[in-house]
């Protein structure tokens, strides 16, 4: 059981990248993000270069289209 101390709604954010887990939080009314979303959040905040850390990111076993990276890569920044 949890506790809150005041009556301040608690904020959170469910960082999951597999798509069924996604889609179930989403359905239960979750707000979720992806380690896409998280990145493009630091490179708009200026703390990482995108277009590097998804290098980076494509060395490991990440998987994820070439369409969604090149969606993220063109998009106009803010």
């Amino acid at each position: 059981m949890i506790v809150v101390a005041d009556t301040s709604p608690i904020n959170y954010l469910l960082s999951i990248d597999e798509r069924l887990g996604r889609r179930m939080a989403s359905d239960r009314g979750l707000p979720v993000i992806g380690t896409l979303g998280i990145l493009d959040d630091a490179a708009r905040q200026g703390l990482v270069e995108l277009a590097d850390a998804i290098a980076q990111l494509q060395k490991t076993n990440f998987r994820v289209s070439h369409r969604i990276i090149q969606a993220l890569l063109n998009k106009p920044k803010n």
